[in-house]
């Protein structure tokens, strides 16, 4: 894999559940002199990761267990929240609809899987791309994608770990980016006719 020529540089990518170095390159500004390798380029990156994701920010908190067995599945989760959410502050309470889903074997219905896929983002996306055959397309696999769908910040990955436990099995984003929840399928599809128009 991708990540086996840097685990003897960066123990944290020794995790065995760890199989991509997708999710673990930390989003920062980067200063990078002309002519310097891909590979050095990535050993700079994940030595900025290194440091930032401690060992205590990937422990699984203990109600999280049930559902996240390791460091690919925590941050699996925390990149599905963290594309999910403009308004970081959604990100405790996204996070608790994703583990009530879980909790009862719903699959996720992200969008943002799907446009992982697909590579576009889309105000909705449409049935056609919601049955597009991936592993990451959880719409049509129950439980979380194969590896990260990009790399969370500190922040997301607290917020994750911190979830406001829902009864909410819905949300919706409204076209400024804010969340509408709900309990029902009946309730979510009235707020998205709200907002969108006919669905």
């Amino acid at each position: 894999s991708s990540k086996d020529k840097f685990v003897s540089e960066f123990p944290f990518l020794s995790d065995s559940s760890i199989t991509s170095l997708e999710g673990f390159l930390y989003p920062e500004t980067y200063f990078i002199k002309k002519g310097t390798s891909s590979e050095d380029i990535i050993r700079q990156i994940l030595s900025q990761t290194q440091k930032l994701y401690t060992s205590d920010v990937l422990s699984i908190p203990e109600n999280l267990k049930p559902y996240i067995k390791n460091t690919n599945e925590l941050i699996s989760l925390a990149s599905i929240v963290e594309k999910e959410t403009t308004d970081k502050k959604d990100a405790p309470l996204v996070t608790g609809v994703f583990i009530q889903r879980l909790k009862t074997q719903m699959p996720l219905q992200s969008c943002v899987t799907v446009e992982y896929v697909t590579g576009v983002h889309k105000q909705r996306i449409s049935y056609e791309d919601s049955r597009i055959d991936s592993a990451f397309n959880t719409y049509i696999n129950k439980g979380l994608t194969p590896t990260p769908i990009c790399t969370p910040t500190i922040d997301i990955i607290n917020a994750v770990k911190n979830f406001t436990p829902t009864d909410y099995l819905y949300f919706v984003a409204r076209k400024d980016g804010s969340l509408v929840f709900s309990k029902t399928y009946e309730e979510h599809l009235e707020n998205t006719k709200n907002i969108y128009g006919e669905y």
